[in-house]
């Protein structure tokens, strides 16, 4: 029987993790691992390139999160309420979804100091998730050091009843802390008591053992401190490295099911990042039109409007005026000639849809820049603000 890691920080958990996707695919590989998951700390910046580089490997992606969860409002900026780790995992495409929700909330409201999220997030946020209760620092082992069992079982109660049946797992991990032993006894207890089955992990922040050293430095740099500096963050243990199978079946040798829970988890993750090609959002066009047909009549009423301030500004007498509009007016169809063939007619729309709002309400913007400013289909939508066709 194999073994699957389920909480895991690369790089991208920034300035606290040191694995990369491909030296993590490969031990994978190695180790004859089917599937690995990444967790990193409040933000999913490296899923699709980790997704890319498992395929690669032959080796099953799991796309998780390892958030905050704080009591009382998030958007409070204070440090008031209880916060715990809680690690996320995509079961599905919805799940995917409702992880990049959870992030942005995250990131955008609640942020103060890290990214968190509140319980009335997990709850609008949670289907097609599967819940890990975290490292020590989470909800069972927050109340096992503060020695008050009670509340755990509050909390898992109400997180057990959030994320639904067979959707929480309580975490077992041993890292070389003392305690862990005591942490890991009351997982046991509180899973044969609330129904809660559990699932080892080992945390991991770098790759190898002897990697402890430069991992200790990547703290150093983030916190600001010197490497011999006693009062700053460092990891009490050289544990959190990528365990081999038989190291993690040996450590957990009194609990086989946390070894088997891990790929029956694994087995229950399926998503697909598999992404080719454009995706663009999708512009609301008047009146039943295409894009294209859209984009035409915009350009040509703008163009109208454009070419009537420039005959007014540059005193062009009546009699140029008609041959002045055939030029425009041939260059303005072969660039929407071009850009119907490509497909970018919904992106042209989009962009003159925004940058007129912001221009309506006062948001700078400037004149043009790069290609765009050699357009004249940009500059009859007022993308830009630079006529091309002299020039």
């Amino acid at each position: 029987m194999s073994f699957v890691h389920l909480h895991n920080h690369s790089s991208y958990s920034l300035l606290k993790g040191t694995l990369t996707f491909e030296e993590m695919c490969k031990k994978c590989v190695e180790f004859g691992m089917p599937a690995v998951a990444l967790t990193d700390y409040g933000n999913l910046h490296g899923a699709f390139e980790f997704f890319q580089t498992a395929k690669k490997h032959g080796i099953k992606p799991i796309i998780g999160l390892d958030i905050t969860l704080v009591d009382g409002d998030a958007k409070e900026k204070s440090n008031k309420y209880p916060q715990y780790n809680l690690v996320l995992l995509a079961e599905n495409d919805h799940g995917l979804k409702n992880l990049y929700r959870l992030a942005t909330l995250a990131a955008i409201e609640g942020f103060y100091y890290k990214p968190r999220i509140d319980w009335t997030d997990l709850e609008k946020h949670h289907e097609g998730l599967i819940a890990l209760t975290g490292n020590r620092f989470g909800i069972v082992g927050k109340y096992v050091q503060d020695e008050r069992l009670d509340v755990a079982k509050e909390k898992l109660s109400q997180l057990s009843q959030i994320m639904g049946k067979n959707q929480l797992y309580l975490e077992l991990m041993n890292t070389g802390l003392p305690i862990q032993e005591k942490i890991n006894q009351a997982v046991v207890s509180l899973s044969s008591e609330l129904g809660i089955p559990y699932v080892a992990a080992n945390d991991c922040h770098y790759l190898n053992q002897d990697d402890e050293r430069s991992h200790d430095v990547v703290l150093c740099v983030g916190s600001g401190k010197f490497i011999y500096e006693e009062n700053r963050l460092k990891f009490p243990t050289n544990q959190y490295y990528f365990r081999n199978t038989e190291e993690m079946k040996e450590i957990f040798a009194s609990y086989p099911d946390a070894i088997s829970n891990s790929l029956m988890i694994a087995e229950k993750c399926n998503v697909n990042l598999n992404r080719k090609g454009y995706f663009m959002p999708t512009y609301q066009t008047r009146d039943g039109k295409t894009l294209e047909e859209e984009l035409q009549l915009l350009s040509q009423e703008g163009l109208q409007k454009r070419l009537l301030q420039k005959f007014q500004l540059e005193q062009i007498p009546a009699e140029k005026q008609q041959s002045i509009t055939n030029n425009y007016t041939e260059r303005l169809k072969e660039e929407l000639t071009i850009i119907n063939n490509m497909g970018f007619a919904g992106y042209f729309l989009i962009v003159q849809d925004f940058i007129n709002y912001a221009k309506d309400h006062g948001i700078p913007v400037g004149p043009g820049r790069g290609s765009a400013a050699g357009s004249l289909v940009a500059y009859s939508l007022k993308i830009t603000d630079i006529d091309p066709i002299p020039y």
